[in-house]
């Protein structure tokens, strides 16, 4: 995801984990499965667990979604953008 600094935050390292899993269960067998459990832990805290193979969880901040929206919404104005000038 594009951002001011080279650093992932929580839900970058999560979506990396979830490309990471998914490729190597097709890589290896043709199909995959993962499930994602999600709680709130505090008011300004989710835990995220991937469950796969492997099993990995992920605290996100409030901050962090807010990062996160940001950049999907930048991602489909340039989207947006990019169809109207087609």
């Amino acid at each position: 995801m594009p951002k001011e600094s080279n650093e992932l935050n929580e839900v970058d390292k999560l979506l990396v984990q979830l490309l990471v899993i998914l490729i190597g269960s097709w890589q290896e067998t043709g199909f995959g499965r993962i499930e994602i459990q999600s709680e709130k832990i505090k008011h300004d805290r989710i835990a995220v667990t991937i469950l796969g193979s492997t099993h990995y969880r992920y605290v996100i901040s409030d901050e962090d979604l807010k990062k996160w929206w940001r950049v999907g919404e930048k991602l489909n104005q340039n989207t947006i953008e990019s169809r109207t000038t087609e």
